[in-house]
């Protein structure tokens, strides 16, 4: 199991500083030059931060944003104490609760999910005894409540129509393999497992489609030599099928949360993936039909692991537009090496929208970006800006 934590002595790495020595005359034409190029290659986008995060070490955003379509943003922090944060369009941030780990073990905490009275509901997980595997749900006033103690790996949680919860339960016993399950909380707090799934397959990502049906995305979990991940579907009633199995033939790792398409598709990313390793975005029909949509080259992005501290298997997975456009970033790559904004058309055009420089008033490292009804993109870094590099929130207007 691969779980990277932000300790609180932990720091992401800075941008790597360039030295010259080109004469001064030279030096500013050439640096004229770039900044003509630089307003026509930004014009249609601009980036705008919303936030900088100033904790040391200690809280780096890890996920991507929640919108409650009203213009506030809701998104998690992890590190040697896990947070729960609300940002608006206007930069305007408050932390609704702050989640302290025992003994300072460092946490993980999962992107959120909303429901249609506010509340907030996600999981948080701390690698070292004492152990801390929590479901949990944070009302508008930031009251904290858990809901589950049986295994909260960071995979998110996902919600149906009765607000009954669905989250992963993940139990590890001293000498015994690991044994997920899904597992269905009632709003009256009644706990039951929906699917177990294979033994040593650690549960890494979940999401819902419109009909009903959950979608699992699984370190391990398959059959065959050397499987990497797995997706599984589940019904409602607990029926369970496995979609597709990613082998390490291809150096396929790391994969991002998965998205559901209107159509019922769904897309996602895998890391070290493709013929130059560095990642592919995908699309996969119900049926279990996998059609590779994309390749990453390290110019255009790269969603190959960096041993940065930082956590790639909480990248989000790219979304949607109404018109079948797909929109995402990658942790790496890109013009300095620190990440990328991209948007993908349905007829697999790439354009790279914005590229991370890691400085003071920048961000780096992305872990993902979410869509207003404007076409606005919001996101958070796990590095970068400020004088401590320890995130940001920003927005990018087409």
């Amino acid at each position: 199991m691969r779980w990277f934590l932000i300790y609180s002595q932990g720091q992401c790495n800075p941008a790597t500083e360039r030295k010259n020595a080109m004469p001064s005359a030279l030096k500013l034409c050439m640096l004229a030059m770039l900044a003509i190029a630089s307003l026509r290659s930004l014009s249609a986008q601009t980036e705008t931060i919303l936030y900088t995060f100033a904790q040391a070490g200690g809280v780096h955003p890890t996920s991507g944003l929640i919108s409650d379509g009203l213009g506030n943003f809701y998104g998690t922090a992890s590190g040697s104490s896990g947070l729960v944060f609300k940002v608006d369009d206007a930069g305007s941030f408050s932390s609704l609760y702050t989640i302290q780990a025992p003994s300072e073990i460092g946490v993980a905490v999962s992107p959120l999910t909303l429901d249609g009275q506010g509340n907030l509901y996600g999981n948080v997980f701390g690698d070292l005894p004492p152990t801390l595997k929590q479901t949990f749900q944070v009302s508008p006033a930031g009251t904290y409540k858990v809901l589950s103690t049986t295994g909260g790996l960071p995979a998110g949680v996902v919600l149906d129509a009765q607000n009954n919860v669905y989250a992963p339960s993940c139990i590890t016993q001293a000498d015994q393999p690991t044994i997920c399950s899904l597992i269905k909380i009632t709003p009256s707090g009644t706990v039951s497992t929906l699917h177990t799934f294979p033994k040593n397959a650690t549960l890494l990502g979940l999401t819902n489609d419109a009909g009903g049906n959950f979608y699992s995305t699984l370190e391990n979990g398959g059959a065959g030599q050397n499987p990497v991940f797995t997706i599984y579907k589940t019904t409602p009633t607990g029926q369970t099928t496995l979609l597709k199995t990613f082998v390490d033939l291809h150096n396929v790792t790391f994969p991002s949360f998965l998205t559901v398409g209107a159509n019922g598709n769904l897309y996602g990313m895998t890391g070290d993936g493709g013929p130059t390793h560095n990642g592919t975005i995908f699309r996969l029909t119900p049926a279990g039909k996998l059609t590779t949509l994309f390749n990453f080259n390290g110019t255009n992005g790269s969603f190959g692991f960096s041993d940065t501290g930082c956590t790639p298997e909480l990248q989000e997975g790219p979304v949607l537009d109404a018109a079948g456009n797909l929109y995402g970033a990658t942790p790496s790559g890109g013009s300095h090496g620190l990440g990328t904004v991209f948007k993908l058309s349905p007829t697999g055009v790439f354009t790279t929208l914005y590229n991370f420089g890691g400085s003071a008033t920048d961000g780096s490292i992305p872990n993902g970006v979410t869509l207003d009804n404007s076409g606005t993109l919001y996101g958070t870094t796990c590095s970068g800006g400020g004088s401590n590099g320890s995130g940001v929130v920003f927005k990018i207007t087409m």
